[in-house]
């Protein structure tokens, strides 16, 4: 019964997975190319090298972390839109190549000052390490959100 539950499960997240994924025309003009097929089901997600010897549990929050840590290290505010106070959030859509290199699928924003250090702070991650299936590198695609808001001093 329980394996029934979680088969059933499983694909019930997938297939809301994959409604997710759609694409939006008002999206930012960026090169169109070919990547390939993105995996739902995987042995191990795309990790930091911080985060490869924590246990199998840990290794997902280490990668959230690791990942915020990262934005809020290496964010830096646009200039153009600090001085106009334009706040917003933007979606960085992106694959953990099989090579562990990061690729840029979809930015989806209002504003093109945020979207581009948007771009700039997911791009500037380090090498990770792939995921894998079937004890094998894999892309694996997130979706990050990255929230725009001044502060009041």
């Amino acid at each position: 019964m329980k394996a029934k539950t979680f088969v059933f499960l499983l694909c019930f997240a997938v297939i809301v997975n994959s409604y997710a994924q759609q694409d939006n025309d008002e999206e930012t003009n960026y090169e169109e190319t070919n990547y390939s097929v993105l995996c739902l089901i995987y042995e191990q997600k795309p990790l930091f090298v911080d985060c490869k010897d924590l246990g199998w549990d840990k290794q997902f929050q280490c990668f959230e972390e690791q990942l915020e840590k990262h934005i809020k290290t290496h964010f830096r505010y646009p200039k153009k839109a600090l001085e106009e106070g334009i706040q917003g959030r933007v979606v960085v859509d992106f694959t953990v190549q099989i090579d562990g290199t990061v690729k840029i699928l979809k930015i989806t924003g209002t504003d093109e000052e945020l979207k581009a250090a948007a771009r700039s702070v997911i791009e500037s991650l380090p090498r990770l390490i792939p995921g894998k299936k079937y004890g094998k590198p894999i892309a694996v695609t997130f979706s990050c959100p990255i929230n725009f808001k001044l502060t009041k001093n």
